[in-house]
């Protein structure tokens, strides 16, 4: 069975890459959307977290920031030069909180791209978060020192804020995501087996059936047909 952890790994390395085939690196609304819908039908608790995004590679003197001002930087003392995400419809940057055990940023490619992180262009960022966050969800600043696929020192920066203006835009009401849906639960497995081979559960739409001869076909009732590719195990 995976884990987990390891279920949030291969989302990451699976699905954005599908994502980007239908919007821009900085579509963080409609890629932490269809994060949250794809747990939310394998039962896993995703939930969108509004947060400032702040990258910084302080030996280049170069930051990237999603969510955050020019003035607000500056006031905090940062000198580098800046590189901002795009707020035409809403200056904030959004993620998603898996479990309360995970912060995970379906679009952190847009920071990838701008300042070369990384090799691969296409990237989401999987955080396991401390303890504290279970205990006080609603105030946290999450800072994460590392080094980048160059040796750089990198600094990335995830900052509480209770903008939630995101829930009116085009972006999280848009029609078209859940039509995405189908091709990342394809390309990460179309059904998951219950414990004990008791429920089987389609992430095509997310209709569960405890049924016997369901469970032994392969059968989705709803989507009326056979599940042929790899199970995608999950455990709770």
């Amino acid at each position: 069975m995976k884990r987990p952890d390891d279920l949030l790994e291969h989302y990451c390395r699976t699905a954005r890459p599908i994502q980007r085939k239908y919007m821009r690196a900085n579509s963080c609304i409609g890629a932490t959307r269809l994060t949250c819908d794809y747990f939310g039908l394998l039962g896993i608790q995703a939930a969108p977290r509004p947060v400032k995004m702040v990258v910084t590679l302080p030996d280049s003197k170069l930051i990237y920031a999603s969510g955050v001002t020019e003035e607000e930087l500056a006031t905090a003392g940062r000198r580098q030069r800046y590189s901002f995400g795009d707020g035409a419809t809403w200056n904030g940057h959004l993620v998603a909180i898996v479990e309360k055990r995970w912060l995970l940023d379906p679009s952190f490619d847009q920071a990838v791209e701008v300042l070369g992180l990384a090799r691969s262009e296409q990237r989401m960022l999987l955080i396991p978060l401390p303890e504290r966050f279970a205990e006080n969800p609603d105030r946290f600043k999450l800072t994460v020192d590392g080094l980048d696929d160059r040796r750089r020192k990198l600094r990335i920066e995830y900052i509480e804020t209770r903008d939630d203006s995101y829930l009116e835009t085009e972006a999280w009401t848009d029609d078209n995501l859940p039509k995405i849906l189908p091709e990342i639960a394809r390309a990460m497995g179309t059904y998951s087996v219950g414990g004990d081979q008791e429920t089987i559960t389609c992430h095509l739409c997310g209709t569960t059936s405890s049924r016997r001869q369901d469970i032994a076909q392969r059968y989705c009732v709803r989507c009326a047909s056979f599940h042929h590719e790899p199970e995608m195990e999950v455990t709770a």
